[in-house]
C-alpha cells in the first residue's frame, strides 16, 4: 500500500477501515481481533504481537513434562492474564457493528468427537438457530479459545461448562473458505457482491494439492479427516504412556509433528477456494499470500526467532510474480480506504458516515490524507439533466453508502452504464461534505427532482413532516433537517402500477401546479370557477399536481355535466317539435352520413346523435379528449344555427354561445349533487314550456356544453395527482440545491 500514488506512506494503515469481514484461527485469530474487533492499524498490532511473545511462552513449562503433568508445555495463565490486562471484559459482540468491519475466530470444542466441526465466535449476531452464542464471549476468551494449540496449550475452560481449542490443529486452518461462507449468509451483504479477497498463510508445508472446484462440504470433510487421524495419534499416546516414558515422550513428539504439519498446512483449502471462486464469483480479485520453505520449521513457540521469519517473508515478497501480485492487489483496494486520520473530529464525520464514504469510494474517488486533506468525487443531478433521455436500468442492485448512487445507477449515469456520457461530477473536500444521521449527502437540483419524479410517479402524499413520492423507479422521501431540504431514495420499493407521462416539460409542470391553463386561444389564463372549463384546454403530457379543494371541483363539474347530458339526451328524445327537428332526428345520420346540402335541423340532428354516441364512452386519452372536444363544437355551433332558423330570426352566433355558457353556470351553481336530477329537468322544460318559442337547440347547446366540459374534465382527471402542499411548494419553488443521501 506504501507504494500506491496517492498513499501517504507517513499514514497508518487500517485494515478495518478496508475490508467488511476479517476471520482467523489460531495465531491469525489474534491477528484478525487485533485488525478487526480492536481497530489497530497494522504497525501496532505487530508491536502488540510482539510484546505477546515473552508473556505466553517465556516461562517454564515449555518441557514433555509439562505435557505430562497438564496436558500441554506451557502454563495458560500468563497468557490469560496478559490477555486480561490487554483488552479487559470487553465483549466479543460488537455494539456499535453497523459502523465497524465484522470479525470472527474459530476453535472447535475441548471434548473429542468423531466428528469435528468448527466453532465460529463472531463480533456480530449469530445465525438463526446457532448455539455459538456469540453475545456472551469476551474478547480474551475468544483469543485464549483460538490460540489454544493442543501440546502447546490445554483447552480454554469456561464457567458456562465447555472447554474450547485451537481449530487449526484439527484441519480448519485456513478459514478462508469460513470466510467465505460467512459473508454469503451475513444479512447485510445480502446482493452485494464479493469484489476482493485476500488471504495470508504462515508458510507453506508440504501437503497434497486438491485439484479443480470443491464444496464446502467437501473442504470441511477433508478438515474433518485430519482431525480424526489426530484423535487417533492422541489415543495411541494415552495408551503408550502406561508403558515406559521415553516410548510415551516418543509417542507424544510425533503427536506434536502431526498438529504443527496439521495447523501450518493451509494450502488445501487455498486450492479448493481458488476452483470454486473461478466458478462461482468469476470477477473477484483473490489473492493468496504464503511464503514457501523456512517458515513451517520454526517452532510455534519459538518467538525469539522474529526477525528470521521476517526474513523469508521479505525475500518471498521480492520475487517479481509475488510483488506483482501485491501491487495489483492493493490497487484494486487502495480506492476504497482512507488512509490515516480523519481530517476533521469524530463530530464531522461520525465513524458509521465514514464507513459509508469507504463502501462507495470505487465511484465517489475517496482520497487524500491526513497531511494535504481528503477530496471526494460526486455526481451532480443538475437542472441540465431535466428532458434528457435516460434509460433506466431497472436491473440494479448494488447496495450503496449513499442512495443517491443508487439513483446514479438506476439512471444508467456511473462510469459503466448506458448514460454515463450525461454524468457531471464535481470534487470537494471532505470538510464540506454534508451527512445526515448515518449517510452522506450528494446535492441535486430541485427542478431536475420535480421532473424525474414526475416522470414516474404515481402517488404523492404527507405524513407528518415528511412528503413520500411513490414511482415506479423507487420511493423517494423529503424532508427538512436543521433547515436544510433533504431527499432519500429508496429503490427497493418500486411500484410496477404506475401510468407514467414520458417526455414531459418542467415548465409545463410547474404552470399547472401554479394553476395556470391555456384557454382556447392558446394564451395562459389562471383556472376560473367562474368559467368552469368550458375554455380550459389541458396541457398535453404532463401530469397535473393539485390541492385535494382543487380536483374536487373538477371531479363536481365532471359529475354535474354527466348529469346534465342524461338530462339533456332524455328531454331531447321526447321532444316533439319542431317537426323539422323531430324528423331528421328519427334518422340514423351516423349510419348513412349527412350530405353536404343538409339542412339546419339535419346537422343539429346528427351533431346530437354523435355527441350522444361520445357520451357513452370513457375518455381514456388526450386524443379522445380532443374528438369529445371537436363534436361538442359542432353541436353548440349548429344549435345556434339551427335556432336561428327555429325562430325564423337573426341570430349571432357568439352571443348565443356566450349566453349558452351563462345558462350552463347557473345551472352548475344551483345544482345540488346527491339530489338528483329532478331540479336540471324542470329548468330545461321550462324553455320549452312556451311552444310559439322553439327552443330545443337552447337544451342542445347545455348537451354540447356538458360534453365540452366532461370530456376536459375528465382528461385533466386523468393526469391529476393528487398533491400536499409541500409537495406543491417544492414543484413550484425556484430551482435550488436539496440534498440527496
Amino acid at each position: 500500500m506504501r507504494n500506491i500514488p496517492g498513499i501517504d506512506p507517513s499514514e497508518k494503515l487500517y485494515p478495518r477501515r478496508y475490508f467488511d469481514l476479517i476471520g482467523g484461527t489460531s495465531t491469525g485469530g489474534l491477528i484478525a481481533l487485533m485488525l478487526g474487533r480492536l481497530g489497530m492499524d497494522i504497525q501496532t498490532a505487530i508491536e502488540k504481537y510482539q510484546e505477546l511473545g515473552p508473556s505466553i511462552f517465556g516461562k517454564d513449562g515449555g518441557t514433555f513434562l509439562g505435557v505430562v503433568v497438564r496436558g500441554a508445555q506451557f502454563d495458560p495463565r500468563p497468557f490469560e492474564d496478559a490477555l486480561v490486562s490487554w483488552v479487559g471484559d470487553q465483549p466479543m459482540l460488537d455494539p456499535d457493528i453497523n459502523q465497524h468491519c465484522r470479525c470472527f475466530v474459530t476453535t472447535v470444542p475441548g471434548q473429542l468427537a468423531s466428528v469435528i466441526t468448527p466453532t465460529i465466535i463472531r463480533s456480530y449476531s449469530d445465525p438463526p438457530r446457532s448455539t455459538v452464542f456469540s453475545h456472551r464471549w469476551l474478547i480474551w476468551e475468544a483469543a485464549r479459545a483460538t490460540s489454544a494449540a493442543p501440546t502447546y496449550f490445554p483447552p480454554l475452560n469456561l464457567d458456562r461448562g465447555y472447554s474450547f481449542k485451537d481449530s487449526g490443529a484439527f484441519g480448519f486452518n485456513n478459514p478462508a473458505a469460513l470466510v467465505l461462507k460467512e459473508a454469503e449468509q451475513i444479512p447485510e451483504f445480502t446482493g452485494r457482491t464479493i469484489g476482493c479477497m485476500v488471504s495470508l498463510g504462515t508458510g507453506l508445508a508440504s501437503l497434497a494439492r486438491p485439484i479443480g472446484p470443491v464444496s464446502y462440504s467437501i473442504m470441511e470433510s477433508d478438515a474433518r479427516a485430519q482431525g480424526t487421524r489426530i484423535i487417533q495419534r492422541t489415543l495411541e499416546s494415552a495408551k503408550t504412556l502406561l508403558r515406559t516414558p521415553s516410548e510415551a515422550y516418543n509417542h507424544l513428539q510425533q503427536l506434536k509433528d502431526d498438529l504443527v504439519a496439521t495447523a501450518t498446512n493451509t494450502e488445501a483449502t487455498h486450492h479448493s477456494l481458488f476452483w470454486t471462486l473461478r466458478e462461482r464469483v468469476p470477477k473477484i480479485i483473490y489473492t493468496r499470500l504464503n511464503p514457501p520453505g523456512g517458515l513451517d520449521t520454526i517452532d510455534l513457540a519459538d518467538f525469539a526467532r522474529g526477525a528470521d521469519i521476517e526474513a523469508v517473508t521479505n525475500q518471498y515478497l521480492e520475487i517479481p510474480e509475488v510483488a506483482d501480485q501485491v501491487v495489483n492487489c492493493a490497487a484494486i483496494i487502495a480506492p476504497i480506504m482512507i488512509t490515516g486520520d480523519l481530517p476533521c473530529n469524530p463530530a464531522d464525520v461520525p465513524p458509521r458516515v465514514l464507513r459509508n464514504l469507504e463502501k462507495d469510494a470505487k465511484f465517489n474517488m475517496l482520497s487524500g490524507g491526513a497531511t494535504a486533506g481528503f477530496t471526494v468525487t460526486l455526481p451532480k443531478f443538475s437542472k441540465a439533466l431535466s428532458g434528457r433521455s435516460l434509460n433506466i436500468q431497472l436491473d440494479s442492485t448494488t447496495k450503496f453508502g449513499s442512495c443517491a448512487f443508487g439513483l446514479a445507477e438506476r439512471l444508467g449515469l456511473l462510469p459503466d452504464r448506458t448514460n454515463n456520457v450525461l454524468n457531471e461530477v464535481e470534487t470537494i473536500p471532505l470538510d464540506d461534505l454534508v451527512h445526515n444521521g448515518d449517510t452522506y449527502c450528494i446535492q441535486i437540483s430541485r427542478h431536475f427532482l420535480v421532473w424525474l419524479i414526475s416522470e414516474h410517479v404515481q402517488e404523492v402524499w404527507q405524513v407528518g413532516n415528511r412528503t413520500y413520492a411513490s414511482t415506479d423507479i423507487g420511493r423517494f422521501t423529503l424532508y427538512e433537517h436543521e433547515g436544510r431540504p433533504f431527499v432519500h431514495y429508496d429503490g427497493s420499493i418500486r411500484t410496477t402500477t404506475a401510468t407514467t407521462i414520458p417526455h414531459q416539460a418542467l415548465e409545463d409542470i410547474q404552470q399547472v401546479a401554479n394553476g395556470m391553463y391555456r384557454s382556447t386561444d392558446g394564451a395562459l389564463a389562471p383556472y376560473s370557477p367562474s368559467i368552469a372549463v368550458l375554455s380550459i384546454e389541458p396541457f398535453p403530457h404532463v401530469v397535473h399536481y393539485m390541492r385535494h379543494q382543487d380536483i374536487e371541483k373538477f371531479r363536481s363539474l365532471h359529475d354535474f355535466a354527466e348529469v346534465l347530458g342524461d338530462v339533456t339526451q332524455s328531454i331531447i328524445r321526447t321532444a316533439r317539435s319542431p317537426e323539422s327537428f323531430t324528423v331528421a332526428f328519427s334518422k340514423n345520420w351516423l349510419a348513412s352520413g349527412l350530405p353536404t346540402n343538409a339542412s339546419e335541423a339535419e346537422g343539429l340532428a346528427a351533431s346530437i346523435q354523435l355527441g350522444n354516441y361520445l357520451f357513452g364512452r370513457r375518455i381514456i386519452d388526450l386524443s379522445a379528449r380532443d374528438i369529445g372536444n371537436q363534436a361538442a363544437q359542432f353541436v353548440i355551433k349548429d344549435a345556434a344555427r339551427a335556432h336561428a332558423v327555429f325562430r325564423g330570426a337573426e341570430i349571432d352566433i357568439n352571443t348565443f354561445i356566450l349566453r349558452s355558457h351563462d345558462r350552463f353556470q347557473e345551472l352548475f351553481n344551483s345544482h345540488q349533487p346527491g339530489i338528483g336530477s329532478g331540479f336540471l329537468r324542470q329548468q330545461l322544460l321550462a324553455l320549452l314550456s312556451d311552444p310559439r318559442r322553439e327552443n330545443i337547440a337552447l337544451v342542445a347547446a347545455q348537451l354540447g356544453l356538458a360534453l365540452l366540459v366532461r370530456c376536459n374534465s375528465q382528461a385533466i382527471l386523468n393526469l391529476v395527482k393528487d398533491s400536499p402542499d409541500e409537495w406543491m411548494r417544492v414543484v413550484t419553488a425556484e430551482d435550488g440545491d436539496m440534498f440527496l443521501g
